[in-house]
């Protein structure tokens, strides 16, 4: 479930209705053809080939990178229970936990996950922001607010990713 609740017991129509409701959005999700698979799988690992050029020094590194290369698994949807909401909603997940270009996106993450602690504003999970409110005196006229994400998107784009990464490297 969401928020590591527990488990959950569904029907299964329940279930495959909540999945279509999901899959229905179109501007989120697009179904595939066959060659179309085949044309994402190969700009994937033709996109990881041109990244590996830059690490050629680093055995280990490329090592890492190509990890999936070869053997991959497409990414796979299903949804997960959001039993905390009222009336009981559903959260979609499209797991890729051993795409093409995973290991790279663990890479990328833990260069990115340096920078957070320049941020004095970051605050990675409740447990942090209860512990900052907690030990931290809140000014009389400071407004505290929080946001909820409607929909994460598995595909970020990446024009002007390098430009907003440069910018953040130059601020810290």
């Amino acid at each position: 479930t969401d928020k590591n609740q527990g488990p959950a017991i569904s029907d299964k129509p329940a279930y495959q209705d909540a999945c279509k409701s999901h899959l229905k959005d179109t501007e989120t999700y697009t179904e595939l053809e066959l060659e179309e698979k085949i044309q994402v799988c190969t700009e994937a690992i033709n996109t990881l080939k041109e990244l590996v050029k830059k690490f050629k020094e680093d055995s280990d590194v490329v090592h890492f990178l190509t990890t999936f290369i070869k053997n991959y698994d497409v990414p796979s949807f299903y949804i997960i229970w959001k039993i905390h909401k009222n009336p009981i909603a559903s959260r979609p997940i499209v797991s890729s936990c051993k795409w093409i270009t995973t290991a790279a996106s663990s890479l990328i993450a833990e260069f990115l996950n340096i920078y957070l602690n320049y941020f004095e504003s970051v605050l990675l999970d409740t447990n942090k922001a209860l512990e900052f409110l907690e030990t931290e005196k809140v000014p009389t006229l400071c407004v505290l607010f929080t946001l909820d994400a409607v929909s994460l998107y598995t595909n970020i784009p990446i024009k002007g990713q390098r430009s907003t990464v440069e910018a953040m490297k130059k601020t810290v």
